[in-house]
Protein backbone atom coordinates (compact mmCIF):
# COMPACT_ATOMS: atom_id res chain seq x y z
CA UNK A 1 0.00 0.00 0.00
CA UNK A 2 1.07 3.39 -1.27
CA UNK A 3 0.36 4.86 2.35
CA UNK A 4 2.51 2.85 4.50
CA UNK A 5 5.80 4.45 3.89
CA UNK A 6 7.71 1.62 1.97
CA UNK A 7 10.54 2.33 0.01
CA UNK A 8 8.50 2.80 -2.67
CA UNK A 9 9.44 6.29 -5.10
CA UNK A 10 6.67 7.84 -6.68
CA UNK A 11 2.99 8.97 -6.66
CA UNK A 12 1.92 9.25 -2.86
CA UNK A 13 5.16 8.74 -1.39
CA UNK A 14 7.42 11.46 -1.82
CA UNK A 15 6.34 14.09 1.35
CA UNK A 16 7.25 18.19 0.30
CA UNK A 17 6.56 21.07 1.62
CA UNK A 18 6.49 24.37 -0.21
CA UNK A 19 9.48 25.47 0.68
CA UNK A 20 10.72 22.19 -1.36
CA UNK A 21 9.00 22.73 -3.57
CA UNK A 22 9.91 26.78 -4.26
CA UNK A 23 13.82 25.59 -4.01
CA UNK A 24 13.09 22.92 -7.08
CA UNK A 25 10.67 25.39 -9.02
CA UNK A 26 13.56 27.67 -8.44
CA UNK A 27 16.44 25.49 -10.02
CA UNK A 28 13.90 24.64 -13.31
CA UNK A 29 13.34 28.53 -14.03
CA UNK A 30 17.50 28.56 -13.15
CA UNK A 31 17.92 25.67 -15.34
CA UNK A 32 20.05 24.25 -12.60
CA UNK A 33 17.68 21.62 -11.87
CA UNK A 34 19.15 18.83 -13.44
CA UNK A 35 22.23 18.53 -15.83
CA UNK A 36 22.34 20.42 -19.79
CA UNK A 37 22.36 17.31 -21.22
CA UNK A 38 19.66 16.04 -19.43
CA UNK A 39 17.64 19.54 -19.22
CA UNK A 40 17.76 19.58 -23.10
CA UNK A 41 16.89 15.79 -23.93
CA UNK A 42 13.75 16.32 -22.14
CA UNK A 43 12.77 19.64 -23.24
CA UNK A 44 10.76 18.31 -26.33
CA UNK A 45 7.27 17.05 -26.48
CA UNK A 46 6.83 13.53 -25.96
CA UNK A 47 5.37 12.07 -29.30
CA UNK A 48 2.66 9.16 -28.83
CA UNK A 49 1.60 7.57 -32.36
CA UNK A 50 3.70 10.03 -34.21
CA UNK A 51 1.66 13.03 -32.47
CA UNK A 52 2.71 15.23 -30.30
CA UNK A 53 1.54 15.31 -26.19
CA UNK A 54 0.96 18.21 -24.20
CA UNK A 55 3.89 16.73 -22.29
CA UNK A 56 7.68 17.09 -22.34
CA UNK A 57 9.99 14.48 -21.58
CA UNK A 58 10.50 16.05 -18.43
CA UNK A 59 6.83 16.10 -17.72
CA UNK A 60 6.11 19.34 -17.69
CA UNK A 61 3.29 21.04 -19.12
CA UNK A 62 4.75 23.79 -21.16
CA UNK A 63 3.86 27.19 -23.64
CA UNK A 64 5.30 26.67 -27.02
CA UNK A 65 8.91 28.19 -26.58
CA UNK A 66 9.55 26.05 -23.52
CA UNK A 67 10.11 28.88 -21.01
CA UNK A 68 6.81 28.55 -18.69
CA UNK A 69 6.30 25.42 -17.62
CA UNK A 70 3.75 24.13 -14.80
CA UNK A 71 2.56 20.70 -13.20
CA UNK A 72 -0.25 19.89 -10.52
CA UNK A 73 -1.49 16.84 -9.02
CA UNK A 74 -4.32 16.13 -5.89
CA UNK A 75 -4.44 13.25 -4.20
CA UNK A 76 -7.38 12.74 -0.82
CA UNK A 77 -7.75 16.82 -0.47
CA UNK A 78 -4.30 17.88 -1.36
CA UNK A 79 -3.55 19.44 -4.50
CA UNK A 80 -0.59 21.22 -5.17
CA UNK A 81 1.17 23.42 -8.08
CA UNK A 82 4.66 24.22 -9.51
CA UNK A 83 5.28 26.58 -12.07
CA UNK A 84 8.40 28.40 -13.55
CA UNK A 85 9.20 31.12 -16.26
CA UNK A 86 12.62 30.93 -17.36
CA UNK A 87 13.12 34.15 -19.13
CA UNK A 88 12.11 36.02 -15.53
CA UNK A 89 13.53 33.00 -13.69
CA UNK A 90 10.74 33.21 -11.73
CA UNK A 91 8.87 30.72 -9.95
CA UNK A 92 5.36 30.43 -8.57
CA UNK A 93 4.12 27.32 -5.64
CA UNK A 94 0.82 26.72 -4.24
CA UNK A 95 -0.12 24.06 -2.42
CA UNK A 96 -3.28 23.23 -0.48
CA UNK A 97 -5.24 20.98 2.11
CA UNK A 98 -8.68 22.25 0.81
CA UNK A 99 -11.30 21.15 -1.26
CA UNK A 100 -10.66 23.66 -3.85
CA UNK A 101 -13.53 23.91 -6.73
CA UNK A 102 -11.90 21.83 -9.43
CA UNK A 103 -13.39 25.13 -11.88
CA UNK A 104 -11.16 27.75 -9.81
CA UNK A 105 -8.31 26.01 -9.87
CA UNK A 106 -6.85 27.14 -12.86
CA UNK A 107 -8.11 30.60 -11.97
CA UNK A 108 -6.11 30.29 -8.36
CA UNK A 109 -2.75 29.24 -10.62
CA UNK A 110 -3.41 32.16 -12.79
CA UNK A 111 -3.93 34.75 -10.56
CA UNK A 112 -0.71 34.09 -8.09
CA UNK A 113 1.26 33.79 -11.53
CA UNK A 114 -0.17 37.70 -12.43
CA UNK A 115 0.40 38.30 -9.47
CA UNK A 116 3.88 37.29 -7.79
CA UNK A 117 5.65 37.36 -11.43
CA UNK A 118 3.72 40.29 -12.88
CA UNK A 119 3.37 37.93 -15.65
CA UNK A 120 -0.10 36.58 -17.36
CA UNK A 121 0.76 32.77 -18.69
CA UNK A 122 -0.28 32.30 -22.32
CA UNK A 123 -4.10 32.67 -23.57
CA UNK A 124 -7.26 34.72 -22.36
CA UNK A 125 -6.99 35.94 -18.72
CA UNK A 126 -11.05 35.82 -18.54
CA UNK A 127 -12.93 36.60 -15.04
CA UNK A 128 -13.48 33.56 -12.94
CA UNK A 129 -16.93 33.34 -12.79
CA UNK A 130 -18.20 29.70 -13.12
CA UNK A 131 -20.68 29.08 -16.03
CA UNK A 132 -23.62 27.79 -15.50
CA UNK A 133 -22.71 24.04 -16.68
CA UNK A 134 -25.40 21.56 -17.76
CA UNK A 135 -25.03 18.36 -15.64
CA UNK A 136 -25.26 15.27 -18.27
CA UNK A 137 -25.80 12.18 -17.44
CA UNK A 138 -24.07 8.91 -18.46
CA UNK A 139 -26.71 8.00 -20.74
CA UNK A 140 -26.64 11.08 -22.69
CA UNK A 141 -23.20 11.84 -23.27
CA UNK A 142 -23.58 10.84 -27.21
CA UNK A 143 -25.69 14.53 -27.17
CA UNK A 144 -21.69 15.75 -26.24
CA UNK A 145 -20.07 14.64 -28.86
CA UNK A 146 -19.50 16.97 -32.31
CA UNK A 147 -16.75 19.38 -33.53
CA UNK A 148 -16.46 22.66 -31.45
CA UNK A 149 -14.97 26.00 -32.65
CA UNK A 150 -12.81 28.24 -30.57
CA UNK A 151 -12.35 32.06 -31.39
CA UNK A 152 -8.48 31.65 -32.13
CA UNK A 153 -8.95 28.84 -35.09
CA UNK A 154 -8.46 25.72 -32.79
CA UNK A 155 -11.19 23.19 -32.59
CA UNK A 156 -12.38 20.61 -30.03
CA UNK A 157 -13.29 17.46 -30.36
CA UNK A 158 -15.97 15.43 -28.60
CA UNK A 159 -16.70 11.98 -29.18
CA UNK A 160 -18.21 9.10 -27.67
CA UNK A 161 -15.34 6.26 -27.02
CA UNK A 162 -16.04 2.65 -25.71
CA UNK A 163 -14.88 3.97 -22.25
CA UNK A 164 -16.80 7.12 -22.37
CA UNK A 165 -15.90 10.28 -23.80
CA UNK A 166 -12.57 11.25 -25.39
CA UNK A 167 -11.26 14.74 -26.31
CA UNK A 168 -9.42 16.34 -28.97
CA UNK A 169 -7.89 19.75 -29.25
CA UNK A 170 -7.16 21.20 -32.69
CA UNK A 171 -5.09 18.13 -34.35
CA UNK A 172 -3.38 16.77 -31.63
CA UNK A 173 -3.84 13.42 -30.14
CA UNK A 174 -7.44 11.96 -28.49
CA UNK A 175 -6.96 12.24 -24.75
CA UNK A 176 -9.81 10.13 -22.37
CA UNK A 177 -12.24 12.40 -20.20
CA UNK A 178 -13.20 11.37 -17.00
CA UNK A 179 -15.63 13.51 -14.79
CA UNK A 180 -14.67 15.51 -11.78
CA UNK A 181 -17.95 17.26 -11.00
CA UNK A 182 -21.80 17.19 -12.05
CA UNK A 183 -21.38 19.61 -14.73
CA UNK A 184 -17.39 19.47 -15.05
CA UNK A 185 -14.87 17.17 -17.18
CA UNK A 186 -10.97 16.65 -16.81
CA UNK A 187 -8.47 15.66 -19.44
CA UNK A 188 -5.25 14.03 -18.18
CA UNK A 189 -2.65 15.02 -20.65
CA UNK A 190 -3.36 18.44 -21.33
CA UNK A 191 -4.52 19.20 -17.43
CA UNK A 192 -7.44 20.80 -18.75
CA UNK A 193 -11.65 21.49 -17.53
CA UNK A 194 -14.34 21.73 -19.90
CA UNK A 195 -18.18 21.62 -19.57
CA UNK A 196 -21.05 22.38 -21.48
CA UNK A 197 -24.02 24.48 -21.50
CA UNK A 198 -27.24 24.36 -24.02
CA UNK A 199 -29.81 22.26 -24.61
CA UNK A 200 -31.32 19.64 -25.22
CA UNK A 201 -28.10 19.20 -27.22
CA UNK A 202 -25.36 21.42 -25.85
CA UNK A 203 -23.83 24.18 -28.22
CA UNK A 204 -20.80 25.83 -26.50
CA UNK A 205 -18.13 24.05 -24.47
CA UNK A 206 -16.10 26.60 -21.75
CA UNK A 207 -12.52 25.49 -21.43
CA UNK A 208 -9.62 26.05 -18.93
CA UNK A 209 -6.73 25.26 -18.31
CA UNK A 210 -3.30 27.28 -16.63
CA UNK A 211 -2.59 28.43 -20.38
CA UNK A 212 -5.92 28.18 -22.02
CA UNK A 213 -8.97 29.82 -21.28
CA UNK A 214 -11.06 29.48 -23.92
CA UNK A 215 -15.07 29.43 -25.37
CA UNK A 216 -16.21 26.91 -28.13
CA UNK A 217 -19.13 26.85 -30.02
CA UNK A 218 -20.36 23.86 -31.94
CA UNK A 219 -19.90 23.62 -35.29
CA UNK A 220 -20.87 19.89 -36.30
CA UNK A 221 -23.80 17.67 -34.86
Amino acid sequence: DVFDLEAFRGGSNVYFAASDLSQWANANAAGTALPAAAMAAGSGRTVIGGQQSALTGLNWYCNASATQCYYTGDLNAFFSLVYWDRERNTSVVFVSNSSLPVWRRAYVARDLIAALTEATPEGRPDAAATPDLIRPKPGSFARLAGTYAIENGDSVTVRLGPRGLRFRLGAALDYDVFAVSPSAFYVPGLDLVFGFTGSPQPTTIYLQSIFLVAVARRTTR
